[in-house]
Order: C-alpha cells, then structure tokens, then sequence
C-alpha cells in the first residue's frame, strides 16, 4: 500500500514453514497460503498472518506461506516475444513454491501428497487461476478460494499498454519499441520502479480498475506460459475441477471500497457512476453499458435514489468485485461431471473490530456488514491483535474456522465435531442455482444462499454478452 520494498530487497521470494514436530509419527497434512493485496501490496509476514490458530493443539497440520512479486515487477506482460516477458511472474513465483513443497515439505514433517493450498482475495483469485492453468497441474490435492475467482473482471486484467506507460513515467523517449522499452525497464532501480508504479488514471480509478498489474492472459505461446487462452473459455473443464473445493466469501465484501467511495460522491452520484461498475472486460459497445446501466440501478434501486439508500450501492460492488465470480465458478465446476465435491460458504461473523485487524482499517466501526477480509481474523492472528477471550463468540468461530478448514486439508471433508448436527454437504453435480451454503455467524447454519436473486441477475446481464 506504500509502494515500498520490506524485507530483504536481494532475496524476497521467500517461504515461511511451520510445524509443530519435525518427525511425527505420521506425516501431517500441509497447507499452503497465499496472500491477498490487489497484486500489488502485501506479504506473508506475521504481521496479519500468524498462524498460532491454524497450529493450534487440536489442529494437526503443516503450514506455509510465501512471498511472490507484486506490481509491475510480477505482472508487466509485454507482446513481443523476443523480450521474454510474457506476464504472470507472480502466479509463476507461486507455482515455483508449490513445486518446493512437493519436494521437500517431508523435512518439515508434511505430507507432500497431501497438499491443500489456500487463499483470499488476490490470494484466492491465485488459487483460482493455478486450478484453471495447466502449468500448475498436479501441484496440489485441495484447494480453499476466499472472496476470489479468476473470472473476476478486475483479476484478468486488459491490456492498455501499461509497460510502455511506466516507462515514460519514469524518462523512456519511447524510442526503439518493446526491445528498448525492456532494457530501460532493467535499468531502473526496482525500488524506484516500485514507487512508479501507479499508473492508473482518475478516469480508471472511476472505472474501477483498481490496478495497472495483474494476471493477464499471456500474448503469446511459450515453454513457460502460464495462461494463454481466456479462462472462461476453459474453466468449465480445468483440471482443478478434479480436486475438492472449498470456496465463498464474505457477506459485504463492497465495504472494502467504503472509505473510498464516501471519499468521493462521483462514484455513486455521477454521471457515469453505473455505467462504470459494468466490467470492462465484456467490452461492450457504449448503448449496451447504457442499457446494461439503466437494468443495474432499476434491480437495486427500483425508483429509489442512491443517497437514500447507500448501502445498495455497496451491494453492487460486492457482487460486480466479488460475489459473481465466485457464483460463475461454481456454476462452471459443477457443470463439469468429473468434478470432485465443492463446499460453498457464506461468512456473516459480525466480530468484535478490536480483534479484527482488517476491520479496523477498511471500515469505521459504526458502519454495519461484514466486510472483505474479515475472515482472516478467524484463522490468522495477527501480530498487534489481542487473541479472543475464550468462549466468546470470536474465539468459538475461530476454533469452528480452524477446525473446519484443517479437516478438510486431512480429508477434503470439512464436516468436524464444532458444526454438528449441521451437516456441511458439498454442492450436487449438474446442479444449477440457487445453492445452498454453509452460513458462518454466531451459530452456523446451512441455508439457502442469500444473494441467489442477484447472480440470477448478473447472469442475465452475463449471459446477454455472450
């Protein structure tokens, strides 16, 4: 978020392994994090990620988590092949971890044929684009994606000449094409790069691209492409539809962008303000943004106006950020006849902020919903955190979160001791919406999901793209 460098700048890619006993008495299941940040701020450290509730006595695991390069210096993709910069070093750094745990988590006292990996947000999205990729195949057994999707518009990003854009921000003549772009790229020093990064302009920020650097599908076909085609075209018959899947996200995940959009009414109240959360990436001629717009606002607002009602205006973007997405992944996975069981879950915990980290920074306390983020203080312990009294309600669904999650890394079954009688089952193959899902609050339940009528209406609008 500050654009720059923490750690060691001459060696950043770098793994985090905890286990409670280097040789058990049998080898431990392992499960793997990816961060979250937009692609473009964040880490593994302790700082937000402690994992003193994944290790808990109860929970008999390995973790991990790891580093991998963000901004430009992760998702700069260039066309011509001869400069050898395709994009996705990021998802490529990840891939390169995953490649190491197979190899060596034994050490460490994990089982490495027993791997799940997990994530939120860009994290999660992660996870998403490695189980549609063929270049991560086999890496993992399990997989767990909070409030992300690799179908998000804002997680594939669209080309707008963003490296030659960085490059004359900080001095390139623009001389020579993409060869000479790269070599001036190399001689700039990354730690300058990074404070460069930002490249997006008020017209984008409005638009709601929310960075210039994120996975792409790559321009072109090489030994060490990570994604070459459109994953909507592929992730109804992705390989990771073979393996168990827990996936859902938060209530409210549009709080995210609370702080922001009161920071500025053009967002809600301007002139283009619905036409600007339709995704660019459907690219749309303008008459149907328009149209697309006028649905958008009657489905939400009725006749209604905004300021009446701003919270309907946080519903459009968790479903148009997040929830939809999600929705499509689901839809895609259960369409496919080999795929393996998918758990879907909706967080609605209203914890106390003081023990939630993300909470306190995205999201004034007055200010009711759940917000993106707010799950990782049910299974991280932050550094500057207090843990939870127990028997309180924090801490009982810390213990369910937990224990629910490291059930499923050992078995690809979630269903333990701390939900019962409810009974967690996984969603039925060739099924169609609305689905049910485990609603995780004081008390968990499982429930018709929700949010169902408004996928139903973003797949209208989806559906009329293709």
């Amino acid at each position: 978020m500050t654009n720059t460098v923490v750690g060691d700048e001459n060696n950043p890619l770098v793994l985090n392994v905890y286990t409670k006993e280097l040789s058990p008495r049998k080898l431990l299941p392992v499960m793997v994090w990816i961060h979250g940040g937009a692609f473009i701020f964040g880490d593994s450290s302790e700082m937000l990620y402690g994992p003193d509730y994944l290790l808990a006595d109860e929970n008999d695991i390995v973790f991990v988590s790891m580093n991998y390069r963000l901004g430009a210096l992760g998702f700069l993709s260039i066309d011509d092949p001869s400069v050898g910069v395709p994009g996705n070093a990021g998802l490529k750094d990840q891939a390169l971890a995953l490649k190491w745990v197979r190899q060596n988590i034994h050490h460490f006292g994990g089982n490495n044929k027993n791997v799940t990996v997990f994530g939120e947000s860009a994290g999660g999205t992660s996870v998403h684009w490695h189980m549609l990729s063929n270049f991560s195949k086999g890496l993992f057994d399990k997989a767990i994606v909070q409030s992300g999707s690799a179908l998000l518009s804002w997680a594939n990003g669209p080309r707008s000449n963003q490296p030659e854009r960085l490059a004359k921000k900080l001095g390139w003549d623009g001389v020579g094409g993409d060869q000479k772009l790269v070599e001036f790229l190399r001689s700039i020093d990354f730690s300058e790069l990074i404070r460069a990064q930002n490249i997006l302009t008020e017209s984008e920020k409005q638009e709601w691209i929310y960075s210039a650097w994120v996975p792409s599908v790559e321009p072109y076909t090489a030994e060490q492409s990570f994604f070459t085609e459109n994953p909507l075209a592929t992730y109804k018959s992705a390989w990771g539809n073979k393996i168990p899947l827990i996936i859902g996200g938060t209530v409210d995940e549009g709080l995210l962008l609370y702080r922001e959009v009161m920071a500025d009414t053009e967002f809600y109240i301007g002139a283009n303000a619905f036409k600007n959360v339709i995704p660019k990436t459907w690219n749309l001629p303008t008459d149907r943004v328009e149209e697309f717009a006028q649905q958008l606002k009657q489905f939400y607002l009725g006749n209604d106006d905004v300021t009446k009602d701003i919270g309907k205006f946080f519903d459009i973007l968790s479903d148009v950020t997040f929830l939809h997405g999600i929705h499509l992944a689901i839809v895609g996975r259960l369409s496919d006849e080999f795929s393996a069981p998918t758990y879907f879950y909706r967080f609605a915990f209203a914890g106390n902020p003081k023990y939630n980290m993300i909470r306190q920074v995205l999201v004034p306390n007055d200010v009711k919903g759940i917000c993106h983020g707010e799950d990782i203080a049910s299974l991280f312990k932050a550094a500057m955190i207090k843990e939870p009294v127990i028997n309180s309600a924090d801490h009982k669904t810390i213990d369910r979160m937990t224990r629910m999650f490291t059930k499923f890394a050992a078995t690809g079954n979630p269903n333990c001791d701390l939900i019962r009688p409810i009974v967690w089952s996984p969603l039925e193959k060739q099924s169609i919406p609305p689905f049910k899902c485990l609603n995780i609050d004081e008390d968990v339940s499982y429930i018709s999901y929700p949010e169902a009528k408004r996928m139903d209406f973003w797949d209208s609008l989806f559906k009329a793209t293709l």
